[in-house]
């Protein structure tokens, strides 16, 4: 029975870590894309060099 217990309390806190890990990386991502695109908008020179980078 304590086996038990301590496998699911092993195995709750692994989601829990997982569910945080992709709740950061999905901030992280909302975080990225506007500010990149924002850049982007503001220089020319910086798409340039992006799409520069794409062709290679």
């Amino acid at each position: 029975m304590a086996e038990d217990a301590a496998v699911n309390e092993h195995s709750r806190r692994r989601v829990i870590a997982r569910m945080a890990a992709w709740a950061a990386a999905y901030a992280l991502l909302l975080n990225v894309i506007p500010a990149s695109a924002l850049l982007a908008a503001q220089s020319p020179v910086q798409l340039d060099l992006t799409r520069k980078r794409g062709c290679r």
